[in-house]
């Protein structure tokens, strides 16, 4: 990774970035632009969900280029509820390092592992982190009846790498 990220609360202020930000990165998967546009209000980002659950930014110098939303699920258990990263930042190392972020704040908040219901073209990203698929809801589109999402669970703490 050759840049830095910055790890930030984010400020209510800045909901309509991240829905922006959240729209660009699900577009960097093959998706219909209709199918997008429906995907619109399950992609924004609210000040009233930001005040009930942590909202992290990661910032790389001054762009903010992802971020993740954790909340409370059952005992032991959080849920990653966005998680984003646009997708010049893909596969050079960012989406690791939010998503080790993302498990050390969840585990500081108590929990033993990480929930995450992923989009099919992240999962082998999730599961190269060290995720176990536990599980998939249905999840159709025009197009393609039978996609699911996968469910998948991150065990925390994340192992120290080198």
């Amino acid at each position: 990774m050759s840049h830095v990220l910055v790890f930030q609360r984010a400020l209510v202020s800045e909901a309509p970035l991240l829905t922006k930000l959240a729209f660009a990165s699900k577009s960097h998967w093959p998706y219909p632009v209709a199918q997008l546009k429906r995907w619109a209000p399950a992609l924004e980002v609210t000040p009233l969900e930001m005040a009930g659950c942590p909202t992290v930014i990661a910032r790389s110098g001054d762009t903010v280029v992802g971020f993740y939303q954790l909340r409370s699920g059952v005992e032991g258990i959080m849920r990653l509820e966005h998680f984003w990263l646009l997708s010049a930042f893909m596969g050079r190392g960012f989406g690791r390092a939010m998503l080790a972020n993302a498990a050390g704040r969840a585990g500081d908040l108590g929990a033993e592992r990480l929930s995450i219901e992923s989009d099919p073209y992240a999962e082998a990203f999730y599961l190269a982190c060290g995720a176990v698929r536990v599980g998939e809801v249905p999840a159709p589109i025009e197009g393609a009846d039978d996609r699911v999402l996968p469910v998948l669970e991150l065990p925390l703490p994340l192992p120290e790498t080198s």
